[in-house]
């Protein structure tokens, strides 16, 4: 009996899992792609948090969303082009430079604006913007082991979709953000549960 409910609570879990990246890609499209990546991982977060999933609806918990999401997308778009320019054997010192000035601004970036998506779950809400950027700031510098663990993750995210697009697609943005969040000690203790309790 015990292996059986072991069974369905997994089930259940995956399909907690699958709803989530659903969730997560619905709203990035509707957000305007890559502009809406913060909307849809706040969404996704709420999700998975939450003991009612029914109810996670948006949240606006982080100011300035779509800036934010707009400065990762193009940092993103400019270290693509730069490494498809590279990739057609258009490689001078000028241009390796520049992309790898781009690539480590966008890597940076991109810890900090997860970090800040994570945080935000946290902070309350009356914290001015300045005080959410500088928390962020202050917790990147004194946990470099995260940022790193952000890249790894991030890392192995893109690994997956490169080999399996269909786990990508149904398991990978659930599965990122609920490890985002609990290795960076934010985790609360009912997420991931809440689908085997119910």
């Amino acid at each position: 009996m015990g292996k059986q409910s072991r069974i369905v609570r997994f089930v259940e879990q995956v399909y907690r899992l699958v709803t989530g990246s659903l969730l997560y890609w619905k709203t990035l499209i509707f957000s305007g792609g890559l502009y809406g990546f913060v909307d849809a991982a706040d969404r996704l977060m709420a999700f998975l948090s939450s003991a009612e999933p029914t109810r996670a609806g948006k949240t606006e918990s982080l100011p300035h969303r779509k800036l934010l999401s707009f400065t990762w997308c193009v940092l993103f778009s400019i270290v693509l082009a730069g490494y498809l320019h590279i990739g057609n054997g258009k490689r001078t010192e000028m241009t390796l430079f520049l992309w790898i000035t781009a690539s480590t601004a966008f890597l940076l970036y991109h810890i900090f604006l997860v970090t800040l998506v994570v945080l935000g779950k946290e902070n309350e809400p009356r914290l001015s913007n300045r005080m959410r950027y500088a928390q962020t700031l202050d917790h990147m510098f004194r946990n470099p082991t995260k940022g790193l663990y952000i890249l790894v993750l991030s890392g192995s995210a893109v690994l997956v979709g490169f080999f399996n697009l269909i786990l990508f697609v149904f398991l990978v943005p659930s599965l990122y953000w609920w490890f985002l969040t609990k290795g960076m000690g934010q985790q609360k203790k009912r997420p991931m549960s809440a689908a085997g309790s119910s």
